[in-house]
């Protein structure tokens, strides 16, 4: 019965992912140039214009304070990617018999605080009107142009080259971009979220020794716990892979249905205010 619930839970995420991925691929790479585009304008002192970048911007942001990073979990299409490389990845080392090394913990949590310093590097580089020749050599920009197959212009030599570096590290650690180096993440992380979504555990049922919650975490915190929530992207894996169903996000609905609800309620945000 577990097994089952993990199998329509995961295909669940995947159907929601993939919507996500075919219809508002843009959607990550149109919100932080609204971030950009603040910081631009900062530049000498420039007035903000509400041009449809910012109200990309302010969907995602103030959905995200309502309702948890689900945009990260769910939504984000360079996220959903970084999900497809990592399965293939562990599908390639079970049929090879091996392993590749793995990033401890701990490790991972000093290493998600790089998130926050390329984000005010960009800021500060934007601010400063310095921020083209980067634009050009994104790896985020390279994908994005990879996606909409825009070859002719996606292959900068610097761009590509980090691009597949960040594919070996989606290949080694599970969102390996989102946790790391994701500057829109760390935008995510840093919102004052007032969801009531957040992972809840019954600690009085948990199996001794099991913590399979925090296993299956792919950002490397205690689900249940307050501690660095922000990292939490909501992908339920904690819920799904509960032996003993002491996880959970509201009592009252399942957590696909909300699940559901929430990628609803978000396309239609996106295309009535877009």
């Amino acid at each position: 019965m577990g097994k089952k619930k993990r199998d329509i839970d995961g295909i669940v995420r995947v159907v929601i992912q993939l919507f996500f991925f075919i219809m508002l691929p843009e959607l990550f790479q149109a919100a932080f140039s609204g971030v950009k585009y603040i910081a631009s304008q900062m530049h000498g002192s420039k007035s903000i214009e509400m041009v449809p970048f910012i109200m990309y911007l302010i969907i995602l942001t103030g959905f995200t304070i309502v309702s948890g990073r689900f945009f990260c979990g769910f939504a984000c299409a360079f996220g959903s990617f970084g999900d497809v490389v990592y399965t293939m990845s562990k599908f390639i080392q079970k049929k090879l018999n091996k392993r590749f090394p793995v990033i401890p913990g701990k490790v991972c949590i000093y290493l998600q605080k790089l998130k926050y310093i390329i984000l005010a590097g960009i800021i500060l580089l934007c601010f400063n009107g310095m921020y083209g020749f980067f634009s050009l050599n994104s790896p985020w920009a390279v994908f994005s142009k990879l996606r909409a197959f825009e070859f002719k212009n996606a292959f900068t030599v610097t761009g590509i080259i980090l691009f597949i570096l960040i594919i070996t590290g989606m290949c080694i650690q599970e969102r390996f971009f989102c946790q790391f180096l994701c500057p829109m993440g760390a935008v995510f992380a840093l919102l004052p979220v007032i969801t009531l979504q957040y992972p809840k555990k019954r600690e009085d049922i948990c199996l001794k020794g099991c913590k399979l919650c925090v296993k299956n975490c792919p950002v490397s915190i205690n689900p249940g716990s307050r501690e660095r929530i922000g990292e939490c992207i909501g992908c339920n894996k904690c819920v799904s892979g509960c032996p003993v169903s002491s996880m959970h996000i509201l009592k009252s609905i399942n957590h696909n249905i909300f699940s559901i609800i929430k990628a609803v309620l978000l396309f239609i945000l996106v295309y009535i205010f877009i």
